[in-house]
């Protein structure tokens, strides 16, 4: 309920859409960087529990900024459309334009959930230290903090769907880096993976919420409904292939990267016979 409620108030309360997105993706970024690498450093120097102790204050405080906010806003009215289950099936079945970004949602969130998942015990059989695989969520959250707040620039030179369709099958071979177990590689497989996340969230959320109009909720819903579904069967599929081995849900992402690529290959050729069909008027 959280990430939809903030991207429709952002929309809804913006004249920039772009602007109001870019600042939304640095915020959440931001604080998903420094999360993973202060853990690090509160496990390394006390216990895990005391992990917990710190969440718990940031989450108090976290509380008190929300509560402030909401005076300032309290007498600001936000338009919404019909927000149903019905709706939402009918915007997905009239609105073709919205498969791009959801399906490429969807398997960013299935790649990236088996990495960050899986990778903090493949590396202790390997031998990683804790720190270390802290400090590459660290890596990862920079780099990808950093390319959201340039991504004004990028739009501007490249297409949006072009961003899309490259980014996700890549970020699938970036995870594949992870599988050949090479220290090097892992440093690889974070960094390039902070800019595909970077290139493939941010491009769809516009993408998504550009159409979005009065029913800032119900698109908002369809597109972290698609990142949900993502996160929940990634760690629930690699689960069953970690049983077997440890390296294997890094392999099952670069499967994800193959099958997202022909997915969208089907689906540009799809949409572009549907365009050249004519349109046939009834007598």
């Amino acid at each position: 309920m959280l990430w939809p409620a903030i991207e429709a108030g952002t929309v809804s309360s913006s004249e920039d859409l772009e602007k109001s997105l870019r600042y939304y993706n640095i915020s959440w970024s931001s604080g998903a960087t420094v999360g993973p690498l202060i853990a690090g450093l509160v496990m390394a120097a006390l216990n895990v529990s005391n992990v917990f102790y710190v969440a718990s204050l940031m989450a108090l405080l976290a509380c008190f900024s929300v509560l402030s906010s909401m005076r300032a806003s309290r007498r600001k009215k936000v338009k919404s459309g019909e927000i149903s289950f019905k709706a939402a099936l009918l915007t997905l079945k009239s609105s073709t334009s919205l498969y791009l970004p959801l399906s490429s949602s969807f398997f960013y969130s299935f790649i990236v959930s088996i990495v960050f998942t899986f990778f903090p015990p493949y590396a202790v059989d390997k031998g990683i230290s804790v720190l270390e695989v802290s400090f590459l969520a660290f890596l990862h959250g920079v780099v990808r903090t950093c390319f959201f707040s340039l991504m004004k620039y990028i739009h501007s030179r490249f297409r949006e769907n072009l961003l899309i369709e490259l980014s996700t099958p890549l970020l699938g071979v970036s995870s594949l880096l992870i599988y050949f177990g090479l220290s090097p590689l892992h440093y690889l497989a974070f960094l390039t993976m902070g800019i595909l996340v970077s290139l493939m969230y941010s491009t769809s959320l516009l993408t998504v919420m550009r159409k979005a109009k009065s029913k800032t909720g119900l698109y908002a819903g369809l597109f972290e409904s698609a990142i949900g579904f993502g996160y929940m069967t990634g760690p629930l599929i690699g689960g069953l292939l970690s049983e077997y081995r440890r390296d294997f849900p890094f392999l099952l992402c670069g499967l994800a990267g193959l099958a997202i690529f022909i997915a969208q290959t089907m689906l540009r050729k799809k949409l572009s016979e549907n365009k050249k069909r004519p349109f046939m008027h009834r007598p």
